[in-house]
C-alpha cells in the first residue's frame, strides 16, 4: 500500500504542479498582453506626437517666414517714412522763408518778334 499511496501522492504532486504551471502561464500570458496592449499605445501616442511636432515645425518656419516679410515692409516703410519727413521738413522750411518776387519790369515783357536777331 505504500506504493499506493506513494503514487497517490505524486499523482496529487503533480496535478498540483501543472495546475501552478497553467496559473503562471495564464498570468504570463495576460502580462504579455497588458505589455503588447502598452506599446500600441505607446506606438500612437509616439506617432502623435511626432505629427504633431511636424505640425509645430511648420508653423514656426510660416511664422517665420511672416516675421520676415512684415519686417521687410517695416522696413520699407521706415525709409518711405523719413523721405516724406523729409519733404515735409523741406517744405516747412520753404513756407518760413519769404517768396522773392520779381520786381515788376516791362522792358522785361517786350518780345522783339519784328527785329531780327543775327546768327
Amino acid at each position: 500500500m505504500l506504493s499506493t499511496e506513494r503514487k497517490d501522492k505524486n499523482r496529487l504532486a503533480q496535478a498540483a504542479f501543472r495546475a501552478r504551471q497553467a496559473n503562471y502561464s495564464r498570468q504570463r500570458d495576460n502580462a504579455l498582453l497588458k505589455l503588447e496592449a502598452k506599446i500600441s499605445s505607446l506606438e500612437k501616442s509616439h506617432q502623435e506626437a511626432i505629427n504633431r511636432a511636424h505640425h509645430a515645425e511648420q508653423n514656426y518656419i510660416n511664422l517665420a517666414n511672416e516675421l520676415y516679410n512684415v519686417q521687410q515692409q517695416l522696413s520699407l516703410s521706415m525709409i518711405e517714412n523719413e523721405y516724406w519727413r523729409s519733404c515735409l521738413t523741406d517744405l516747412q522750411q520753404s513756407l518760413e522763408q519769404p517768396c522773392a518776387v520779381p520786381d515788376y519790369n516791362p522792358d522785361f515783357l517786350i518780345v522783339d518778334s519784328l527785329t531780327e536777331h543775327p546768327d
